[in-house]
């Protein structure tokens, strides 16, 4: 033995740190994968709450004539679903033969932590205004 220092090899200390190194960043990157999949499934949840806004929206917007007021209900996904119509702008349109409706569909997710808002604006013959009215 020269001077006793061993050329060939590593050391048991540098191969903890090594270890050490290694485990530090399989960590790191098992925090991050599980951060995106944890995105992932908010995501997914938020787009599936937009797409039952939308279709409760279409609902709403083909019905043959619109009440005032609110209804809430509840789906088989658990979504709470509470759609809103009411008469806005009244005063600037007195001297045409339309109404305009504000629709506001509400889709809440089963927790009530999310949530899904869409709203429009929809015209409607004073005539079928004046008749939703009177059929109540």
């Amino acid at each position: 033995m020269r001077g006793g220092t061993n050329l060939e090899g590593f050391t048991l200390l540098e191969v903890l740190v090594a270890l050490t190194i290694i485990a530090l960043v399989f960590v790191g990157l098992l925090q991050v994968a599980s951060s995106s999949l944890r995105s992932f499934g908010k995501s997914e949840e938020v787009l599936a709450l937009y797409e039952r806004a939308e279709e409760e929206m279409s609902r709403v917007v083909l019905l043959d004539s619109l009440r005032d007021g609110t209804e809430i209900k509840e789906d088989s996904r658990g979504f709470r679903i509470e759609t809103t119509v009411e008469e806005t702008k009244r005063e600037r349109t007195e001297g045409i033969p339309v109404s305009l409706k504000k629709v506001t569909v509400v889709v809440r997710s089963a927790g009530g932590e999310r949530e899904a808002v869409l709203e429009t604006l929809l015209a409607v013959k004073k005539e079928e205004v004046t008749s939703a009215r009177e059929s109540r």
